[in-house]
Parts: structure tokens; sequence; C-alpha cells
């Protein structure tokens, strides 16, 4: 099925093979591969063969939508890492790091894995589908001028600001299951009362991004804790 199929009671599952073989290098943690292997299981399994279910592919993202969140400096850099360059400012703005190291095509590869999400929540706000899942998507720790934490553009943040801009009435609740705090969309919404934000997580006193706190529940919120 293609993305014109999508019912209002249907589901999108967002994959390609070039996203779900991607390689960022042996001794990295971060596997695109699994979302091949998620593909697979639910091809095998079945899932994909309900009438309901929509199989969309990711577009890259467009420079206005990037701009929503992201520093045009940042991701000029961050370009210039993709084509191969390498210099001293790349490392100020987290790019290069082990964490996120300077890869070919890297630039190109989060383009998609954002406008996958983008375009899922596109469906989502156009009342196009009731769920939408990007296996490849949730990079929570980029910045607007950093990637942190495997992350070098936050889909998420700029889904969320898109559907704003385009229905400024919404009221958002992001949720995010992960062992680390995220921090860049947080960071995004922290003043913004119209996107709650609940980060379930490990303790930031031992574990990156070192935040995430219960303290940190929005600017202008007031309340006491002991």
């Amino acid at each position: 099925m293609t993305q014109q199929d999508v019912q209002t009671t249907g589901s999108i599952f967002v994959y390609s093979d070039e996203m779900g073989w991607f390689d960022f290098g042996p001794d990295h943690p971060f596997k695109p591969e699994r979302a091949a292997k998620t593909y697979d299981l639910c091809t095998r399994y079945g899932v994909m063969n309900h009438p309901w279910m929509t199989i969309l592919e990711p577009e890259a993202l467009a420079m206005p939508l990037l701009t929503l969140f992201h520093e045009p400096a940042y991701i000029t850099l961050l370009e210039e890492a993709s084509g191969g360059e390498v210099h001293l400012e790349m490392l100020e703005h987290g790019i290069g790091t082990s964490d996120n190291p300077i890869l070919t095509g890297i630039y190109e590869w989060s383009l998609l894995a954002a406008g996958g999400t983008y375009k899922a929540m596109d469906h989502l706000v156009k009342d196009d589908a009731l769920i939408a899942f990007n296996p490849l998507g949730g990079f929570h720790h980029a910045m607007p001028g950093n990637a942190e934490g495997f992350c070098y553009i936050n889909d998420i943040a700029i889904a969320i600001m898109y559907a704003l801009k385009r229905s400024p009435e919404l009221k958002i609740a992001y949720v995010d299951f992960d062992a680390h705090h995220g921090n860049g969309v947080q960071e995004a919404f922290y003043e913004d009362p119209r996107v709650l934000v609940i980060s379930l997580h490990e303790t930031g006193k031992t574990l990156y991004p070192w935040s995430g706190f219960e303290t940190e529940i929005g600017k202008g919120i007031q309340r006491s804790f002991p």
C-alpha cells in the first residue's frame, strides 16, 4: 500500500530498507538494523497484512521544517561532515565525538529519519490515521545547535513544532520511555504550556544526560519540593 491508501482508521509503519541498513560502525551501540529486524518480524507474523496497515517510506525533511528547531549554522556543519569534511568547529557542536561520529551520509540519513516522523505526524494531525510508528525515530537528545547521544536531528521536536504551527490550538502529550532523559525535547517545550513532556528514565544523578529531575516541571510553574 501507499500513503494514498491510508484510511482514517488506519495505522502507519514508517520504513525503508535504505534506512534500516545504515552503518554507524562496528563499535557504535546504535544499530539501525533493529528497524529492519522489526519490520521482518512484523511481516513474518502477518502484522503488515491487515487491511488497515500502511507501509510509508520516509522522505527527506525539507529545510523550512528542519529550521523549526535547528540552527542553520549547525545544519551546515552537519551537511559538511556528511560529505567528508572534518574541522574543529564540528566538535564544538557535538559532531565527531564517540557518540556522534562523522559519517558519510549521516546528514541525508538523519533527514530521512526526521522526514519519516514528520510524515507520521502529518497524517495524524490531518486525521488520516489513528496510529503511526517510526522505528527509526525518537532522537530526543539533539539540541538546536548540537548533536548529542547518537542524535543529530531532533525529529520529535520538529514534528511537534510542525503540528503546533499547523494547529495552534492543539494540546500535545509527549511520553518518553528510555533509560536516558529526553533532554532535547524537554528543552524545546519547557516554556510551552501546549506540550506536556513526560520522560520516564533512570536517574540523571548517575546516567547521561545528567538531567531529568523531579524539580524540572516547566518554566513558570510554582511547586515546592522537600
